[in-house]
């Protein structure tokens, strides 16, 4: 019932934004290349690994004009954030380290955007910010799934390791026990023949 009722608030979300994501896919359109390549270089400069990269290039507004220019729609686009931000925390990229990517991002992006016109950057500005916070939900969520996949996963691992251990120190105590009644069973052989010895003399 909870993943319906996400995907249930995602598809209403989208119906929402779907005319003003189109809008902004046209507006970044004849700069979204230009700025995707300034994008990795400047993540390569600032000692982002190419996984993390190539994870962080599929969440930026830019993503999203290149999703809509492929024919696809705003559902497809928080899939994919959704995929990459699950990726990143499995890179453990800090999420203030995906903030700062974005960030980056919106910073080389002000140049061109400043070349339009007032109304129509007031407009995107409020795309953009609405955008925004539905990646930094999808990219939240996401996080939080991988969190508790391996918190799972480090719980039954905890499981095994007790259950071995516990194997192994029932084996040991039997190993134990069978090697003292064998001590035992030598001692009691060797004092009955000391004892039938003394009386035989």
């Amino acid at each position: 019932m909870e993943q319906a009722r996400r995907n249930g608030s995602a598809s209403i979300l989208n119906e929402q934004l779907e005319g003003h994501l189109e809008r902004l896919s046209a507006v970044l359109q004849p700069f979204a290349d230009e700025v995707d390549k300034k994008f990795v270089r400047r993540l390569r400069d600032l000692g982002y690994p190419k996984t993390q990269i190539h994870g962080l290039s599929l969440i930026t507004s830019g993503a999203a004009a290149r999703t809509y220019q492929a024919g696809g729609r705003g559902l497809q686009f928080f899939e994919s954030v959704s995929r990459a931000g699950k990726w990143l925390a499995k890179l453990n990229l800090p999420p203030s380290e995906v903030m700062r990517a974005l960030q980056e991002y919106d910073h080389l992006l002000q140049p061109y955007l400043e070349t339009l016109a007032t109304e129509a950057l007031a407009g995107f500005h409020w795309v953009r910010e609405q955008l925004q916070f539905c990646v930094i939900l999808a990219l939240n969520e996401a996080y939080y799934h991988v969190r508790e996949t391996e918190t799972q996963k480090a719980i039954a691992a905890a499981e095994q390791i007790v259950a071995k251990a516990r194997e192994a120190a029932a084996q040991e105590r039997a190993q134990m026990l069978a090697q003292l009644k064998r001590e035992v069973g030598q001692l009691v052989v060797k004092t009955t023949a000391t004892g039938t010895g003394k009386v035989l003399n």
